[in-house]
């Protein structure tokens, strides 16, 4: 499927003026063709017009999920046919058509390289090393509002939002060596499917986890409790994590070891509606058997401070684990020095009681910077089985199994008059040809009221 602009009012670049000049984030859109497949008899025509629909709706959702700091919006479109490739050197592609259309990288300047006739594959962006570096975008096909919301996330700097999978017996503790840790529990890279950054379902643009929010003062100090301390017995209740106003989310330190956790709620509300059915789904990741649904999460972060994972429960009677925490239910750290206990999740709000062992407290670790000048390959990936995924181009199981594990860190050669720097990471979606109407450049401007998020 195809996101849809029904429901957006299109409005002129002019009117955006308003917009601070560290806030805006313009896109060129090249939209090109394999040269080996037939070309569009409409000059791109209909391309173009289906992927400016659908980078608008992305953009609305990262205006919204930055609480108005990032403001993307089209710059320039642009068709040079018989540049591009569907399966081969996206690099040397990717330089060519920077060159055609005179895109030179830097602070906040995006493009986005679209193969309009190649039938899907894997998308890339570049992890950067923050929201004002700017970045490339690579799609196969035309794309989709869900890919490239996620894409467009990599060139802010996030990296994937993924699930902890530790052995039976183990709610939290190390990843394995592939991780950089020393411990035995494993990560699915894109598992968290309730996350822009984790698995792409195409028709879908969902938030984006707290713990990024708060790292870049995208959800307001009001909006979040901080626990940090020995000896702490606090309660707290916190709203829906899509939610306006209130406390919706909190930040908890372990003293024994420094390592935060935040914990947010997830309901049927908002752009967390119809996420999933209300009885959950089970998927597999990494040999564990996890139930999605709705509730309190609970999350941290790995590698470089830019990648998340949600903690599931641990293992109930049928073997399956939980993406999400109910009412009785506590999550203890490995070492014990931190209790989040959900009280109650009633009527759009949880109430926690967060506990911290009484020995002293260690200084509080702050998640590692991204590491720009990095280039790492990741295979197409996606959420094979999903029924509600049938838009996107996922491998089969076993393929999506192996994608799951970071790839060793290679260098990629530079590419002139082009923001390159990064880690390319990729997401598997489906190139429709679906004609669309609109030309020109244009930014979105919501029929609904502008959220502040405060």
């Amino acid at each position: 499927m195809i996101a849809s602009s029904a429901g957006l009012a299109i409005t002129s670049l002019g009117a955006s003026g308003a917009v601070a000049a560290e806030k805006k984030h313009p896109i060129t859109i090249a939209v090109t063709t394999d040269p080996a497949l037939p070309l569009p008899n409409d000059n791109g025509a209909a391309y173009i017009a289906e992927i400016k629909k659908s980078v608008s709706a992305a953009a609305e959702l990262w205006s919204d999920e930055s609480d108005g700091n990032v403001e993307f919006s089209i710059e320039a479109t642009r068709w040079v046919p018989g540049l591009g490739t569907c399966d081969g050197d996206r690099g040397h592609a990717r330089s060519e058509v920077s060159k055609a259309v005179g895109f030179t990288g830097g602070p906040r300047k995006h493009l986005i390289v679209a193969v309009g006739n190649c039938t899907g594959g894997s998308a890339t962006g570049s992890v950067t090393s923050g929201p004002d570096s700017g970045g490339a975008i690579y799609v196969p096909g035309l794309g989709s509002g869900g890919t490239y919301a996620h894409e467009l996330g990599h060139n802010l700097g996030f990296g994937h939002a993924g699930v902890l999978v530790c052995p039976d017996g183990i709610v939290d503790g190390s990843l394995t060596a592939d991780w950089g840790e020393k411990g035995s529990c494993k990560g699915s890279e894109y598992g968290d499917a309730w996350d822009v950054q984790g698995a792409t379902r195409s028709w879908m643009f969902k938030p984006l986890s707290s713990p990024n929010r708060i790292r870049l003062g995208w959800l307001p100090a009001d909006r979040y409790e901080v626990v940090k301390g020995a000896g702490v017995n606090q309660k707290v209740t916190i709203r829906s994590r899509d939610n306006e106003s209130g406390l919706v989310a909190v930040q908890a330190t372990d003293p024994t070891t420094g390592r935060t956790f935040y914990v947010e709620l997830s309901q049927p509300v908002d752009r967390d509606k119809g996420i999933e059915d209300p009885d959950g789904r089970i998927t597999e990741a990494e040999g564990a058997k996890l139930r999605r649904g709705y509730g309190v999460r609970i999350l941290r972060y790995v590698g470089k401070g830019t990648s998340t994972m949600v903690v599931p429960t641990a293992a109930g009677s049928d073997g399956v684990r939980k993406l999400y925490w109910s009412a009785g239910e506590t999550f203890e750290t490995t070492e014990a020095g931190l209790r989040i206990e959900i009280v109650s999740n009633d009527g759009g709000q949880a109430t926690l009681r967060i506990g911290t062992t009484a020995d002293g407290e260690e200084p509080l670790r702050a998640p590692a910077p991204a590491v720009a000048g990095l280039d790492e390959d990741t295979p197409a990936h996606g959420d094979a089985g999903d029924p509600a995924d049938t838009a996107t181009a996922d491998p089969a199981p076993a393929a999506d199994a192996a994608a799951e594990k970071p790839t060793d860190t290679t260098t990629e050669a530079s590419t002139p008059n082009l923001a390159s720097s990064g880690t390319d990471l990729s997401i598997g979606v489906l190139g429709l040809v679906l004609v669309g109407a609109g030309a020109g450049a244009f930014m979105i401007g919501r029929s609904r009221l502008v959220r502040t998020r405060r």
